[in-house]
């Protein structure tokens, strides 16, 4: 092709290009304009001040917007869903009709005008509106509405949805507004009658969140409150919307609510106003119970969840902390625990797990040390005593710990001496006086070892290439080829069973340490500076592993001096002095009474 044919296509290209993008443009600003036409309406969606809204025979809902917020006005004044409103405010402000009808007013019935399921009044640029609307069109997507007296409208069946809104629909059904900081106080009652059958309410029971994030009683007892129980119940106060509302009740004492079953005063805020939540009567709804519930500051009747009336105080001291631990095991990030002579620092990190520092060891029983954190965490209250405590109920004392949480706040628990039940006084985090149960608190004295990771020795059996023993000063050499194992050394020495050398590896991995010794302690006295029995395996490098693996060596001494069926051991690379079984030993002798001449 030569390059005035080329020159001449490439022309022809850009002008045909051209010539779609203007004729797509077209299409494009002829569809804005077509959808312009077709606006029912040329003021913005911030315009509509005011709507109401009569859904057939029901009573009008007025809801007006003050600067960009809207409430409810009437039938009553109340909070309404203002996200709602704005897309109701949208929905009217972009209404467009797709035909206009000349219907005379005696053919309304035809086209259900005549008695309209919705009527929609507005304010919008300082002009109000009226928009009727009545039956469906044939093609199941239009409706026929009537605009202002005027014409017959056909309007897309979507916006008459997002229009007929109820007043449930649009009332925020929050049970109290609780704002950003949610509820931060309230006040609880039951309610009863007296002899004379007149109203009579129990001791209120208060409880308020301070500045630490925590909730605490506050009346008729003070302390620290059970967190949960009391969060759920603020939350729910916060966060449950309330359902199947009755707007005008013929009678409160239908409802369970006159006089009420309980009551519930909320604050939102150390300059908040106090809200009051009515608790009713069981509501039998159908397919879901619950509870019927009114505020103090409107009329109408609603329905909360049934699961509401668990977070309820049954008695007046019901949300008081009962346990010795009132802050969340998780905010724990260091306990220093003393008991006669014995002193133990564990360090939580919360991504490796709990670390004895005090003692300091190499490793950590991390089930040990959270097993002994819950049992500190379940340790009851029995009674709490008056206050101040008598310092004489702590000295001497059982156990004491320091307690350190995430935000560096530092307290104690004290655990002092016994009652004459038999039970412990004890100190709360929250500093009041106690009597806790003997059994939990004996749980809780531990020594340091406890925390002690006790698995000392261990090496994967099936990995195992060769394996060095000494006993009794005579060294052993085995070394597996494919699937037996053979005698190095001593020389000319071979298995009488293969059975007698896997039975060799069981015995010695694992190996659990049954006790720790205190530091600095003379190898002489333990016999570990000339074991009886020191014990290496190896792993050579496979594909999978990178390199030749050594496990161990792990000598072992001469017998505890308190327990003859413990001895004294050590393993490389540790410095503690631990105690094993003596059948670690006894196994190695049996074993090796398989190893026989060679023939």
């Amino acid at each position: 092709m030569s390059g005035r044919s080329v020159g001449i296509l490439t022309i022809l290209l850009v002008a045909l290009g051209l010539l779609f993008w203007f004729t797509k443009d077209a299409k494009e600003q002829s569809r804005i304009a077509e959808e312009a036409d077709k606006k029912v309406f040329a003021f913005a969606p911030g315009d509509v001040q005011s709507i109401t809204i009569t859904r057939g025979d029901n009573t009008p809902v007025t809801a007006r917007q003050q600067n960009g917020e809207w409430s409810v006005v009437e039938p009553y004044p109340l909070k309404a869903e203002s996200l709602r409103l704005k897309r109701m405010a949208e929905t009217i402000a972009t209404l467009a009709s797709d035909r206009t009808l000349d219907i005379s007013p005696s053919d309304f019935p035809e086209y259900g005008l005549d008695k309209p399921a919705l009527t929609l009044e507005f304010e919008a640029g300082g002009k109000t509106n009226r928009i009727d609307f009545g039956g469906m069109a044939p093609t199941q997507d239009h409706r026929y509405a009537r605009l202002d007296e005027g014409p017959v409208l056909l309007l897309r069946s979507e916006a008459f949805s997002e229009l007929n809104a109820r007043l449930q629909d649009l009332r925020d059904r929050s049970i109290v507004e609780a704002g950003p900081a949610g509820v931060t106080r309230f006040e609880f009652a039951w309610t009863s009658r007296d002899d004379k059958g007149n109203p009579k309410e129990s001791v209120p029971v208060v409880v308020e969140k301070r500045d630490d994030g925590r909730w605490y009683m506050v009346k008729p007892v003070e302390g620290a409150a059970q967190q949960e129980m009391v969060q759920n119940l603020a939350s729910m106060l916060a966060q449950m919307p309330g359902r199947d509302y009755v707007d005008a009740p013929e009678s409160l004492a239908d409802y369970g609510l006159a006089p009420q079953k309980a009551r519930i005063t909320a604050w939102t805020g150390p300059d908040s106003a106090p809200q009051t939540v009515y608790i009713g009567g069981l509501a039998k709804t159908g397919e879901k119970d619950g509870l019927y519930a009114k505020r103090e500051d409107a009329p109408a009747v609603f329905v909360v969840e049934p699961g509401f009336v668990q977070h309820f105080p049954q008695s007046p001291d019901s949300y008081l902390a009962r346990t010795l631990l009132t802050y969340p095991a998780s905010d724990m990030r260091k306990l220093h625990y003393t008991a006669g002579t014995t002193e133990i620092v564990l360090e939580n990190d919360p991504k490796k797990g709990w670390t004895m520092t005090q003692p300091a060891v190499e490793m950590t029983d991390q089930e040990n040390a959270s097993e002994f954190i819950a049992a500190l965490k379940d340790l009851p209250v029995l009674e709490f005593l008056p206050s101040p405590p008598d310092p004489a109920m702590l000295e001497p004392n059982t156990w004491s710990m320091d307690i350190t949480l995430k935000d560096g706040k530092t307290f104690p628990i004290v655990v002092g001496k016994s009652t004459a039940e038999g039970d412990y006084y004890a100190i709360q985090d929250t500093g009041m006086p106690a009597r806790v149960p003997a059994k939990q608190v004996e749980d809780l004295k531990v020594e340091p070892f406890f925390f002690q990771d006790k698995l000392i020795f261990d090496f994967p059996q099936d990995k195992i290439t060769r394996f060095v023993l000494e006993l009794d000063g005579l060294r052993y050499i085995f070394e597996r080829v494919g699937r037996d194992w053979l005698v190095r050394e001593p020389a000319n020495k071979r298995w009488e069973s293969q059975g007698d050398m896997l039975s060799l590896l069981r015995a010695l991995s694992p190996v659990y340490a049954l006790g720790l010794e205190p530091a600095g302690m003379d190898p002489a006295r333990t016999g570990l500076d000339k074991p009886v029995l020191t014990i290496e395996a190896s792993a050579a490098a496979t594909a999978r592993l990178e390199r030749d693996m050594v496990y161990g060596p792990l000598s072992v001494g001469v017998p505890s001096e308190g327990d003859s069926q413990q001895r004294y051991a050590s393993v490389v690379g540790r410095s503690e002095v631990y105690r094993v079984p003596q059948f670690i030993v006894d196994a190695v002798r049996e074993a090796l009474k398989g190893v026989r001449e060679a023939q």
